[in-house]
């Protein structure tokens, strides 16, 4: 799947106009096979698979998923091109802060290519390399005028829904994540608790608003009550 400057341009446009803030994430040093495309010198372990002789245990794998590919810290065109990548988010999307991802760095990966080996055998550790990689790369995304936040949840009021596409694609989208995001805004909006006097009963509500929507944006929505149900709002409720 690509994205060109102008797909990027719609899609944001489309967001503002509807209360949605999108910012992309830049996974790196990990979930980066698809960069050996285009650079496959700055890319280790790429499109091999990702359990090597069938051993699962996490100090072997190559990736926690298919497919294989984590960036290689020791190479200066590494850095090269992430450069590039980042000035170009930062380009397009108008967030202040900056999604650098960096979970899931498959120790097996790295230590699969010829330089970091070496690396390994004159007393350099993993930990060093990613250590290496996080310090070069955010340095640079400061530079953009855009914001780094380290692992701070605690600090965070609100919640999040995930779709997470490695089993999910166009054309089981909207079933997968309309309405549950929809209750999920509803309950973080509304809250999830019974007030004085009566009861929360807007769980449905979500599904209806997006039922009533689908013929202008085409969503198809999963139902969550049958028809009989939707044709009467409230007379299925028990809570």
């Amino acid at each position: 799947m690509q994205y060109t400057p102008d797909d990027v341009k719609t899609v944001v446009e489309f967001g503002m106009g509807r209360g949605v803030r999108v910012m992309p994430e830049i996974d790196a040093p990990a979930h980066t096979g698809s960069w050996a495309g285009a650079h496959p010198d700055i890319v280790t372990c790429a499109n091999m698979f990702w359990v090597p002789n069938g051993v699962a245990d996490w100090p072997n794998r190559l990736a926690a998923e298919p497919g294989t590919g984590q960036l290689n810290p020791l190479k200066s065109e590494t850095y090269d091109v992430f450069r590039n990548i980042a000035a170009d988010v930062a380009s397009l999307f108008p967030e202040q802060l900056y999604h650098a991802g960096a979970d899931e760095v498959a120790p097996g990966c790295w230590k699969a290519d010829s330089s970091i080996q070496a690396f390994l055998a004159a007393g350099g550790t993993l930990s060093q390399l990613l250590e290496l990689f996080v310090s070069s790369t955010h340095s640079f995304v400061l530079s953009l005028n855009r914001t780094v936040v380290e692992d701070e949840a605690k600090l965070v009021l609100g919640g999040e829904v995930a779709l997470w596409s490695e089993q999910a694609d166009s054309t089981v989208l909207d079933g997968r994540i309309w309405p549950r995001a929809s209750a999920m805004a509803e309950a973080l909006w509304s809250g999830n608790r019974t007030r004085p006097g009566g009861r929360v009963r807007r769980g449905d509500r979500p599904t209806e608003r997006l039922a009533a929507s689908d013929g202008g944006e085409g969503i198809r929505a999963e139902p969550i009550q049958p028809l009989w149900c939707r044709t009467r709002p409230g007379m299925c409720n028990t809570t």
